[in-house]
């Protein structure tokens, strides 16, 4: 991955780019004017000296527009206003640097544990979240996890805004509100009776009137599309906003409060989270990644000064290396975050489908205040007892501290003896054949064919996809193929 592409990537890096190359063209356009007026002045000539005239009112029309280029630009870079000038300096000389230092070797990179920065986040956290998460990267169950471990740490109330059908198991129906993707005005107003409780909620606890008792985690899903449609229907314009201004009411003082927003984008970029400016800078960030999606969120973050500082991109850089190289599965999700302050890069934590399904959250039902203020929400209460403090987490078992029941029964044996294989295993055997004949390439049905424990278990199209999905992960390589038939041979 090449970093001065990335740069390219960022809004504000480009802005000031292209700020410092009209200011260059101007002056280039103010020397052309003064050069023409005198050449002019000093021809006999009346055709050259017309001439020169015209070549002046061209100039000077350039101008005019390289002016308002200028002033569009200035106003992009003042949207980045948490930026100081060294720190775009910083970024300007990282790219233009000349001369490459070299780089230690990845396997010496040590990588985090996964589910210790997550129970950790899970005890400490309590600020406002941007999560960068393309499809087919794990959103919902990085999301579903972190919230699952928070629920066992602290007292919690899920409440979640969102429009495409999400499940969030464990949080009651009644916490999640809703809304059409074309939402009505009605359930515009729903949502804005909803955060105007969740502020009224933050106000009295910033007033000492009632205890932080529990943690209100409000997950904005998809919030940037929600807003845009909301800003382009004519009958619900005018509300887009008083949403705004809750929304950055929120992220501004909430997190003294009790409260945490949680925004989601399915992109890799940080612009789309539909929040900018002194707001954005209250966030921290999780960008995530995988086979399946791909790692562009995780590589866009590098770009971005919020996320990455320029001095951490090269060690970053080393870790997102590292860390692709110990993905389990194609599905496996690659995290980039800031959650708790420290910048860190892993593998999520990795459950099967069997054990995903028993992961629940343990959040409060909606408070009665909400649901007096939003007409369509039913009123339930169920008790909850707090959760008791500790200074220091225990390292417990993952499966224990969720309640899951671990997936590891042994599949009873197929009708021609031989049991189903994991994926992972057909993984390792496809490695092990290939690493044995080094100097050799196979097609994957003779991989199939010569590894007596796929021959019969696993079919030619499961193996070619597996066989890929190596290649993409560096672990395995393809030297040729004759049309569709691939060739494959060790790293």
């Amino acid at each position: 991955m090449e970093l001065s592409r990335n740069f390219e990537k960022s809004g504000a890096y480009q802005a000031f780019r292209y700020q410092e190359s009209y200011k260059s063209q101007q002056f280039v356009v103010l020397v052309g004017i003064v050069l023409c007026t005198v050449i002019s002045s000093a021809l006999c000539s009346s055709e050259l000296t017309y001439l020169m005239i015209l070549g002046t009112y061209v100039l000077v029309g350039y101008g005019e527009s390289l002016t308002e280029r200028l002033e569009m630009t200035r106003r992009r870079v003042e949207d980045y206003e948490a930026v100081s000038d060294e720190a775009f300096t910083q970024i300007a000389y990282n790219d233009m640097l000349s001369t490459e230092v070299p780089a230690p070797d990845v396997d010496d990179v040590k990588l985090s544990d996964g589910m210790s920065y997550l129970r950790e986040a899970a005890a400490n956290w309590r600020s406002h979240l941007g999560l960068l998460a393309p499809t087919d990267t794990g959103k919902s169950s990085t999301l579903a996890l972190l919230l699952a471990l928070m629920s066992r740490k602290q007292r919690l109330m899920v409440v979640a805004v969102e429009s495409k059908g999400a499940e969030y198991p464990g949080v009651p129906e009644k916490n999640v509100l809703r809304i059409g993707f074309r939402p009505t005005r009605d359930e515009v107003k729903q949502l804005i009776d909803l955060m105007k409780a969740i502020c009224d909620l933050a106000q009295r606890r910033a007033n000492k009137l009632e205890p932080i008792d529990y943690q209100l985690v409000l997950i904005l899903e998809e919030w940037l599309s929600i807003y845009n449609t909301i800003k382009k229907i004519p009958g619900l314009k005018d509300l887009a906003p008083v949403i705004e201004s809750f929304i950055y009411t929120l992220i501004g003082v909430g997190r003294g409060c009790g409260v945490q927003v949680i925004l989601t984008a399915q992109s890799n970029v940080a612009d789309d989270l539909g929040v900018s400016g002194s707001a954005r800078s209250n966030l921290r960030y999780m960008a995530l990644g995988s086979n399946f999606g791909g790692f562009e969120g995780i590589e866009n973050a590098f770009a971005n000064y919020r996320i990455v500082s320029p001095s951490r991109r090269e060690r970053c850089q080393l870790q997102f290396e590292a860390a692709i190289k110990q993905l389990r599965t194609n599905r496996h999700p690659l995290i980039l975050t800031n959650l708790i302050g420290r910048l860190e890069i892993f593998p999520a934590p990795y459950l099967k489908d069997a054990e995903m399904s028993q992961l629940q959250i343990e959040s409060l039902p909606i408070d009665n205040r909400f649901l007096a203020a939003v007409a369509d929400f039913d009123i339930v209460t169920e008790p909850r007892e707090a959760p008791k403090p500790s200074d220091e987490l225990p390292q417990i078992n993952l499966f224990d501290e969720l309640g899951i029941q671990p997936d590891t029964q042994t599949p009873a044996p197929e009708p021609n003896g031989n049991r189903p294989i994991a994926l992972d295993e057909v993984e390792e055997l496809i490695i092990a054949f290939l690493e044995g004949k080094p100097e050799q390439n196979y097609r994957a049905s003779k991989i199939k064919q010569a590894v007596t424990r796929l021959k019969n278990t696993v079919d030619l199209e499961t193996i070619e996809k597996i066989c890929e999905g190596l290649v993409k992960t560096e672990r395995i390589i393809r030297v040729s193929g004759d049309g569709d038939k691939p060739r494959y041979m060790s790293k």
